[in-house]
């Protein structure tokens, strides 16, 4: 059991560290990604390092394209 906290260390959250066999998100998959599984609900998926880390990132104004870097 991990623990991880907000960066005021206000709240804290309390999870299970993991790694995911793969994520899909439409037709680009990433395999073994690194996740923390948590029981409290949140508003928001969250995409860590592990994943963007697969990707390029380009930002022009207000757009952000990911492109697969493999």
């Amino acid at each position: 059991l991990s623990s991880s906290s907000a960066a005021s260390d206000v709240y804290k959250r309390q999870g299970w560290r993991m790694k995911l066999d793969s994520i899909r998100i439409g037709d680009v998959e990433v395999f073994g990604v690194e996740a923390i599984i948590t029981s409290q609900p949140m508003p928001y998926v969250l995409l860590g390092n592990s994943f963007l880390n697969e990707f390029q990132m380009t930002r022009t104004n207000d757009q952000m394209v990911l492109e697969k870097r493999h």
